[in-house]
């Protein structure tokens, strides 16, 4: 059985806070309300940080803000090999704002045995403090009353920003969104990237004060028919076995519409059944509609024969997108080029382009196209998941928008450019029980900076939590 301790202090200090290395470590979650009492988890692979007892000697887990020179201590509840639990307890009368990581890290074995010596570390900016939150919600106003009421749609990944914070988040599969905020005026307004749109108010602002705010609603109606639709596949080419894909298509089209899809397998590989049946099939060609389909993500699985190892796959998979009327309105096409093999890793991180050469030489204008995949590879069920994403400092962190993903997925933008995708209650069977349901994903694009100049190396990676086991790390995608 488990012991779980709380230390917590608020502290003013009067001596120079002196910063270690970098940490490396991401807070999830990362900002808290003053008198609230939260777990939170460090992110970390072969270190942790030992609290109060063998085998490690004492070290700190806190937090401290340089312009008020205060202190919030904190202890951890469960220490792994990588990633810890820490609980904090935020006194009623900590400076809002944010502040930095404080931790001591050891190298930790199963001998149980601390071999390297213990290394003082901080991240900073790494967690926010505030009194109250503002929220609301962004919806389809179908009869424009401003009102939420029957026959409207909530829409998720909708942008909005909270100034003068420099905040911005997506909104939930619930249409909601929520900040952690100080008191005084605030301005909460939804991004401007849908111009085919009406709001009811494109900004709101509003004064924080002893109490939270919320229904900050955005109330949208489309002014301009969109029928922006696109398609997208997912799968890991295993040699010589049957592959579960996902094709995935999704529109922002409020208004309802017809699809047809046009799945072009590779040549060396074989289409063997899907759970929609299909319209047709002419030779490598397998068509599928979707009809009255509107704003969100549908999904296609698709089982394949693979070949062998080294061979090439190229699929291609093209949307044709109809109004109600029988007009074709749009036409949309991707395309998925793989290698061959017989062994993977099952959770891993991709990029779209991949580049050119060994340098992965990348045309500027492209959007990277992101896609996390992890397996369940346990021996039960996982119920949560959780992706942390720290993105590169050279990419436009306003520009992302989520394409797709194999689970409803909840997502915050936290600080220090980092994306948390969380798959709550996601009951991920595990791999020897159901291996085609043991996989998930998520899928992204982001644009670089304007101002980069030639010859600029972008890189990226992420941590995967399956419930409270420590984190996987991905490999670490390159252009």
């Amino acid at each position: 059985m488990k012991k779980y301790f709380l230390i917590f202090a608020l502290c003013t200090l009067n001596i120079f806070q002196i910063l270690g290395q970098n940490c490396n470590r991401v807070l999830f979650p990362n900002q808290a309300l003053s008198g609230q009492i939260l777990t939170t988890t460090i992110s970390g692979t072969q270190l942790f940080n030992g609290i109060g007892s063998a085998p490690c000697d004492p070290s700190e887990v806190y937090l401290f803000q340089s312009s008020t020179a205060t202190t919030i201590h904190a202890s951890a509840l469960d220490i792994q090999n990588s990633g810890t639990k820490v609980l904090w307890n935020v006194p009623s009368n900590a400076p809002t704002g944010l502040y930095d990581l404080f931790l001591t890290l050891y190298s930790y074995y199963p001998s149980n045995s601390c071999v390297n010596p213990p290394r003082p570390c901080s991240q900073t900016q790494a967690f926010r403090i505030g009194v109250n939150t503002i929220s609301g919600s962004v919806f389809y106003d179908s009869n424009q009353d401003s009102i939420f009421n029957s026959g409207d749609t909530h829409l998720l990944n909708r942008k909005i920003l909270l100034q003068p914070d420099n905040q911005f988040t997506l909104t939930n599969d619930s249409g909601g969104y929520s900040f952690v905020t100080d008191t005084g005026n605030h301005t909460i307004s939804i991004s401007n990237e849908f111009t085919f749109y009406s709001v009811n108010s494109n900004s709101f602002n509003v004064n924080v004060g002893t109490s939270n705010i919320d229904s900050i609603d955005f109330a949208i109606y489309p002014t301009l028919l969109n029928y922006n639709t696109i398609v997208y596949l997912d799968g890991r080419p295993r040699c010589n076995t049957f592959q579960s894909y996902d094709l995935a298509y999704s529109s922002t089209s409020i208004l309802p519409i017809n699809l047809v899809i046009k799945f072009i397998h590779s040549t060396n590989t074989q289409f063997i059944s899907s759970n929609v049946p299909p319209d047709s099939i002419v030779g490598d060609t397998v068509y599928f509609s979707a009809s009255n389909f509107s704003y969100g993500i549908g999904h296609i699985y698709l089982s394949l024969l693979i070949p062998a190892q080294g061979n090439s796959l190229s699929f291609n998979e093209i949307v044709n997108t109809f109004d109600l009327a029988g007009n074709l309105v749009s036409t949309t096409a991707n395309k998925l080029v793989q290698t061959v093999s017989c062994s993977y890793d099952p959770n891993d991180k991709s990029v779209n382009p991949p580049g050119e050469q060994a340098q992965h030489y990348t045309l500027f204008g492209d959007p990277l196209f992101y896609t996390i995949r992890f397996q369940n590879t346990g021996n039960d069920t996982a119920y949560d998941v959780l992706l942390i994403d720290t993105i590169d400092a050279k990419l436009d962190l306003s520009t992302i928008k989520i394409i797709s993903s194999s689970h409803p997925v909840t997502i915050e933008v936290g600080i220090n450019r980092v994306i948390n995708f969380n798959f709550n209650n996601i009951m991920l069977p595990d791999s020897f029980v159901d291996e085609p349901a043991s996989n998930g994903y998520v899928s992204y694009t982001i644009r670089t900076l304007d101002s980069l100049p030639e010859m600029t190396l972008i890189r990226n990676r992420a941590d995967i939590y399956f419930d409270q086991n420590s984190p996987v790390k991905t490999n670490q995608t390159f252009n």
